[in-house]
């Protein structure tokens, strides 16, 4: 059973059952009840009335119930200092006790037992303590002295201490050296003691002064600057291992000998500790060493190599834990105050990574700043104008802060500088249309609502159009959740939209806000997201006009409400009718659209002649809405479709003279092709129909080349001939602006090529001719990137000789979202060759342990790509990708078939 049973709640009169326990004559039941106080006392109960029970249970020779008894002393000595007296004899006793470590722990606790009335009988176990056989003993009696200084200084100066203590700075054991060095530092800091130094070339007559109360002036000439304590330290802790004798042999009284030489000798030994796996250590030996640099010449190539082998410990350091991390960056930031050249070849790590805690960030910026050069300026700002769009406000503002101060140390970046701010300035729109947004979406919970707004409006034209935009859309969701106290607000941000603005998309909005709200305020709160689906019969009566405005209104309501009201529905379908045969071909087609997208099977049936017309319309504006109307009608109810005849005309829409109409009856048939459960092809792909598709490919919209240039994948070629033929007049859609293009005529080239002769003229060609588009689709926004990856990686496992020369693409940016950066990743080890795989490696190993805290960081939520990584162990020889790598295996181990295959092969 496990300690954690003390820490349970307890019951009433526990004291009472404890005071028993501790006076057991068991042994077992005593450490027992021993425990339960500790455990108590460490959850913050009081349990001091329990003192001289547990004092009582002080003689004992089990070192475990001794361990705890001294440490409930520490905690109570101070509030019972009289019952305190009542271990002394205690004390005294385990300090001649054979077992070192209770003499060790006794004189320990001795020193934290912070009781004036018993230092002076602690004094004589102390003195023994110092002069004890064992080391471990020593050491921990070296430390006592500096805690009992801290007490009453006077006493261990009358009682000798302080002589004991310097002699064990002679001590033949290196850590009772190191506990008396710590312990002279405790007491210089504690008494201010001053220290000089003073220096010769000539090591006969060279003299420093140490532990003097009062300073002792040197009749030399050659004086060095006060000094601190550590250098005090690195003095006393490296002689002997410099001249391989003990420290003693350069203390005489108060005067330690030292010369300049030594101190080149003094930075060898110490150059080791660098490498050191502890953190303090290597901060510690860095100390040191900027110390003896300044007092060497500053010139010579000793300082010059010293100071290229402090850079990759300190970098090292930065691959930490966060609170190391800190430390670190500490000590970093007053070293490149003093010496800039240490770092100033490694900007780049002291970048901020976006998980990084801000304590953390801060400290980075800072360093940033101080190594910011002429050389590294283009870097640094980049970074700082990355960080300005962070979340955390005071970070932000710091980063902006940072610019300005890299433009005054830096003067010949200050017009960069400055341009960077003025692009930052620009960023605030996205803050202010947000703020803006907030307040229309959430008005009636804010009292000022209309006097915020009307703020924004002070100044409207001089804001960005999106602020404007904004402003625009929030007043309006005002005015229909408060319209009696907000007409002046609406009508004045109307006016401003639609006659003072020269935005043609403000007053396009402007204009349609101006409609609806003239119209009624039902449309409007319809679209603003309230339920209005009680004034449907109402809305209905209002179809019967000719005003096109109005008719759109009523339109798009009864697309939102019609599936919830199918009765009321019906109402409309006479109305639909009427307008299906409309001199006005934009009435014509909104009324066919409409019924498209009113899913009520009750009504479907009084829609088909109306639909039959429209397929058959004069207007192609009419056709093409009608063979979209068809697709939507089959998903309601296909066999309908098929009875009417619909599919026989959307098949002849396939003549049709306009392009359009083409796009739209290859769209439509497509659509319903894959949802029909039949097998049977709706659309009969032959040279006659494939020859008026690509004719209308170079005519119709983007979205029109988008849906023929799908339903040409779905064609297999008769011949060679013809596949080239398709080829050619498709592949100038490679050029095309819009990435749906170009990725839908990819695809169809892809197919073609599959049927073309793998070594010949053409293909090689066409392979050459794919791989420009694509990398540019990598220009994009991240959502456009991520879409042409997700096919690009598809392409790469066909073809990968398409993009073999484009790794480099591939490489994740620092500001890549986390989807964006996992699937440049995959891409990357598919493209893998002997040709690049040094470079892929490297990137691929870096990645790995960067996967490896993403998925720390959002468990269960990009484990699609493990199958991949796992596929890459032989090319892992770097220790933190092996051991990311290990880890991920071990931690989804249930998803991995061979996961034990695996592991067994690391063991290897």
């Amino acid at each position: 059973m496990t300690d954690s049973k003390y820490f349970t709640t307890t019951k009433k009169g526990e004291i009472f059952e404890l005071k028993g326990e501790l006076n057991s004559d068991k042994k077992e039941k005593k450490r027992e009840a021993v425990k339960k106080v500790i455990a108590s006392m460490t959850v913050g109960k009081d349990v001091s009335a329990l003192f001289p029970d547990v004092v009582n249970c002080m003689q004992t020779d089990n070192l475990e119930l001794k361990k705890l008894v001294y440490l409930y002393l520490m905690n109570y000595a101070k509030s019972h200092p009289d019952m305190a007296i009542m271990a002394v004899n205690i004390f005294v006793k385990d300090c001649e006790d054979s077992n070192p470590l209770i003499r060790a722990l006794a004189v320990r606790t001795m020193g934290c037992i912070r009781v004036d009335k018993i230092t002076e009988y602690l004094c004589e176990p102390l003195r023994k303590c110092l002069k004890d056989e064992d080391p471990y003993v020593r050491k921990t009696a070296a430390v006592c002295v500096a805690k009992l200084y801290d007490i009453n200084a006077q006493l261990v100066e009358d009682q000798g201490f302080l002589d004991q203590l310097k002699d064990l700075l002679s001590d033949s054991n290196p850590m009772v050296v190191a506990n008396a060095v710590a312990a002279v530092y405790i007491l210089l800091h504690l008494t201010r003691l001053a220290i000089t130094v003073h220096a010769s070339s000539d090591p006969a007559a060279a003299k420093e002064v140490v532990l003097a109360e009062k300073p002792l002036i040197s009749e030399e000439t050659d004086l060095l600057e006060p000094t601190l304590l550590d250098e005090l330290i690195c003095h006393i802790s490296s002689l002997a291992s410099v001249y391989h004798k003990p420290p003693h042999a350069f203390v005489e009284g108060n005067i330690l000998y030292i010369c300049h030489i030594s101190r080149q000798s003094i930075c060898e030994r110490i150059t080791p500790r660098l490498a050191h796996a502890n953190a303090a250590v290597v901060l510690s030996a860095v100390k040191v060493l900027m110390k003896l640099m300044e007092m060497l010449p500053g010139e010579g190539d000793f300082v010059s190599t010293l100071t290229k082998k402090l850079a990759p410990p300190l970098v090292t350091l930065l691959s930490s834990e966060p609170e190391v991390q800190y430390v670190a960056l500490r000590n970093i930031n007053l070293i490149v105050q003093k010496r800039p050249d240490i770092l100033k070849h490694e900007m780049k790590v002291f970048f901020v990574k976006y998980n990084d805690p801000i304590y953390v960030k801060l400290e980075k910026l800072d360093i940033m700043i101080r190594l910011a050069s002429q050389a590294n300026i283009a870097q640094v700002l980049s970074e700082l104008k990355e960080y300005a769009t962070e979340v955390d406000v005071d970070f932000v503002r710091k980063a902006v802060r940072a610019i300005g101060r890299c433009a005054i140390k830096v003067e010949q970046s200050a017009e960069r500088c400055v341009s960077t701010l003025l692009d930052l300035i620009q960023t605030k729109v996205n803050f202010r249309a947000s703020m803006i947004w907030i307040i229309g979406e959430y008005a009636e919970r804010i009292d000022n609502a209309d006097e915020l707004l009307e703020s924004f409006l002070e100044g409207f034209h001089d804001e960005n159009t999106q602020v404007q935009l904004q402003l625009l859309t929030a007043i309006v969701k005002l005015f229909l959740k408060r319209p009696t106290d907000t007409q002046e607000l609406v009508q004045q941000v109307l006016s401003l939209a639609t006659q003072d603005s020269d935005n043609p998309d403000l007053r396009d909005r402007g204009f349609i806000y101006w409609r609806l709200l003239s119209t009624g305020v039902v449309i409007a709160s319809m679209t603003v997201g309230k339920d209005v689906s009680a004034l449907f019969p109402d809305v209905v009566n209002c179809m019967q006009t000719d005003n096109l405005e109005l008719k759109k209104l009523v339109y798009l309501y009864l697309m939102n409400y019609a599936k919830s009201h199918p009765d009321m529905a019906i109402m409309a379908v006479n109305t639909f009718v009427k307008d299906c045969e409309d001199s006005n071909p934009l009435i014509r087609a909104l009324a066919v659209r409409t019924m498209g997208c009113i899913r009520v099977d009750k009504i479907t049936e009084y829609l088909c002649e109306p639909l039959r017309k429209c397929l058959k319309d004069e207007d192609p504006y009419v056709r093409k809405t009608a063979a979209v109307c068809v697709a939507k009608l089959y998903d309601i109810n296909a066999q309908l479709v098929e009875d009417q005849g619909f599919l026989d005309q959307l098949k002849d829409l396939l003549s049709d003279s306009n392009p359009m109409v083409v796009a739209n009856a290859v769209a439509a048939l497509s659509e319903m092709n894959e949802a029909s459960t039949s097998g049977v092809a709706l659309i009969e792909m032959n040279a006659q129909t494939i020859n008026k598709l690509l004719t209308a490919l170079n005519e119709c919209t983007e979205w029109g080349q988008v849906f023929i240039l799908d339903s040409l994948s779905n064609y297999s070629p008769k011949d060679d001939r013809e596949a080239q033929s398709i080829c050619e007049r498709i592949t100038p859609r490679l050029a095309h602006a819009n990435a749906a293009v170009v990725l839908s005529a990819v695809k169809v080239l892809m197919k073609l090529m599959e049927m073309l002769p793998g070594e010949g003229d053409f293909v090689s060609t066409l392979t050459k001719k794919l791989a420009p588009p694509l990398v540019t689709l990598l220009s994009s926004e991240p959502e456009v990137q991520y879409v042409a990856l997700r096919n690009i990686n598809l392409i790469v496992q066909k073809r990968p000789d398409i993009l073999k020369h484009e790794m480099k693409v591939f490489f994740v940016k620092y500001n890549d979202p986390i989807y964006v950066k996992l699937e440049k990743l995959d891409i990357m080890i598919r493209l893998a060759s002997q040709a690049n795989i040094a470079q892929v490696n490297y990137v691929v190993q870096e990645a790995i342990v960067v996967i490896k805290d993403i998925f720390r960081k959002y468990p269960n939520k990009y484990e699609t790509i493990i199958s991949t990584l796992c596929e890459n162990l032989d090319t892992l020889d770097e220790p933190e990708a092996r051991a990311s790598m290990i880890w991920i295996i071990g931690e989804y181990a249930e998803r991995i078939d061979n996961a034990d295959e695996l592991l067994e092969s690391f063991l290897e």
